[in-house]
């Protein structure tokens, strides 16, 4: 990369444009005095913040109000949770023990009983043998 003397053309092509730019735009005080014409008469730019704070604090106030309204309504129309639990409870105990829902068992019930079935509804015992504590005896039969 060299350095070369700058371009005159490039340059006034620049100014040129930058001058065309500053045409179009408008003067500070240009836009000061279209902002002042924008503003209610006798309102200034503090009052104008008031007003929008305060429509604000309305709409935040509205919006709280018709959620709480809202959660309200729906805490009161759903059922509370204990009563239907303990009514389901209830209703299950008077199935089981009325004769003709649960508690009624056919005389052929014995027949679906497998030998030995007791055996999947107990819990071993783990403790119930005692083992040699000493290496005597016989240990192919496990004798004491």
């Amino acid at each position: 990369m060299t350095n070369q003397p700058p371009d005159p053309d490039l340059r006034e092509l620049f100014q040129e444009l930058r001058a065309r730019d500053e045409r179009s735009v408008p003067g500070f005080r240009e836009m000061v005095a279209g902002a002042r014409k924008e503003t209610p008469e006798g309102k200034t730019g503090e009052d104008m913040e008031w007003h929008r704070g305060r429509r604000i604090r309305r709409r935040v106030a509205w919006g709280g109000s018709l959620l709480a309204a809202a959660a309200a309504s729906i805490v009161l129309l759903l059922p509370g949770r204990g009563t239907s639990e303990a009514e389901f409870e209830r209703a299950v105990r008077s199935y089981s023990a009325s004769s003709a829902g649960g508690a009624w068992r056919s005389p052929t019930d014995a027949l679906l009983d497998l030998p030995g079935s007791e055996v999947l509804t107990t819990l071993p015992r783990v403790g119930g043998r005692r083992w040699p504590s000493s290496p005597g005896g016989n240990p192919r039969t496990n004798q004491l």
